[in-house]
């Protein structure tokens, strides 16, 4: 047991080390999001294997492949990076209550100002996540031994963690598992969303930081194709070119300095309203505005979601099938909400 533990355990046992400073950063974010948005037990499994899957892949290519100072180096640069990462992404995360995509850091110029107020969200947990990982890496580093494993073994560590990312990546396309890619409620199948990648929280949550970056950086240098012909993009290019302001009419101010209660009703038409039934809702009715002439298109997403799409944001849902995860990417700011949270 000795001998096993000296040939074995004390000449790599930095390997703990290096593994806890590339997992800390993600189970940081993972503390975040608990309990998460899924219920699904899977989603915290394959969250898991990502994350282990990038860390080994990170540490066995900085040591076996790599000359022993570079390799250290490397892996002191990518622990560093992450953590950054991650704590960048809580604080933003404690600001706007979701986290932020790869491309807009090249916007983080703007936010400058603000960096004394981002600060003060640095917490406790923060900090410990913070200093576990740095104690964690200088003891990889300090404890980094070179290897003294045969070369034609060596492509054995690699391949494990390899294998790993891809059958965990395939596992995760909604193709093997029969679930469907045109229903209007897919944004509640992590598998969907996964696929998607279009909503930063829930791609995250299923991801983790490691995953979740590199999807990042594949889907800049290859964005996926959103089908739209150079004719289309002109077409609509001019509409809003000739569109302009919108012309003032009798309602134009109405509601300026008011708060509003905006009532939308599911399975519930207005003749059900009445006095002895219904009576704050008859006098809001009555008193209020009311939209006897409201319609919206049924497109294959869902009668209530077109109808508090097209409600909300001024825009109808288009007339291909189309989840609501699609939209999530997209800021609306002149949407009811937003511009009631403005005023």
């Amino acid at each position: 047991m000795r001998e096993f533990y000296k040939r074995w355990i004390k000449p790599y046992y930095f390997i703990l080390f290096a593994a806890l400073a590339m997992l800390l950063p993600d189970i940081l974010l993972r503390r975040l999001l608990t309990p998460g948005v899924y219920t699904e037990t899977y989603v915290s499994h394959v969250t898991s294997l990502f994350s282990i899957g990038w860390s080994l892949l990170f540490i066995f290519f900085c040591w076996l492949v790599l000359p022993k100072k570079l390799g250290k180096t490397l892996f002191a640069i990518l622990t560093v990076a992450f953590l950054a990462l991650s704590v960048s992404e809580c604080v933003y995360y404690k600001i706007f209550e979701q986290f932020f995509w790869l491309r807009s850091i090249a916007l983080a110029g703007e936010g400058a100002d603000y960096f004394g107020y981002a600060a003060k969200l640095i917490n406790a947990e923060i900090i410990a996540f913070f200093i576990g990982t740095l104690a964690c890496m200088v003891a990889a580093l300090i404890t980094w031994k070179k290897p003294d494993i045969r070369k034609r073994f060596r492509i054995v560590f690699l391949i494990v963690p390899v294998l790993l990312l891809i059958g965990t990546h395939v596992y995760m396309q909604p193709e093997l598992h029969g679930d469907s890619t045109n229903t209007w409620d897919v944004w509640r199948k992590p598998r969907i969303v996964y696929k998607n990648f279009t909503d930063v929280n829930k791609s995250l949550e299923i991801s983790g930081i490691y995953q979740f970056t590199y999807l990042n950086l594949y889907t800049a240098v290859f964005p996926q194709s959103h089908n739209l012909s150079e004719d289309d993009r002109a077409l609509a290019d001019e509409f809003f070119t000739l569109k302009g302001e919108s012309a003032e009419n009798a309602y134009t101010g109405l509601l300026k300095g008011k708060n509003v209660i905006a009532v939308m009703m599911e399975s519930m038409d207005s003749w059900m309203i009445d006095e002895t039934h219904t009576p704050t809702l008859y006098k809001m009715m009555n008193e209020g505005i009311h939209f006897t002439n409201y319609n919206a298109p049924f497109f294959g997403v869902g009668f209530t979601f077109s109808s508090e799409f097209a409600f909300n944001t001024g825009f109808y849902t288009p007339v291909s099938a189309s989840s609501a995860s699609k939209f999530s990417n997209n800021t609306f700011p002149h949407s009811l909400a937003k511009l009631f949270k403005e005023a």
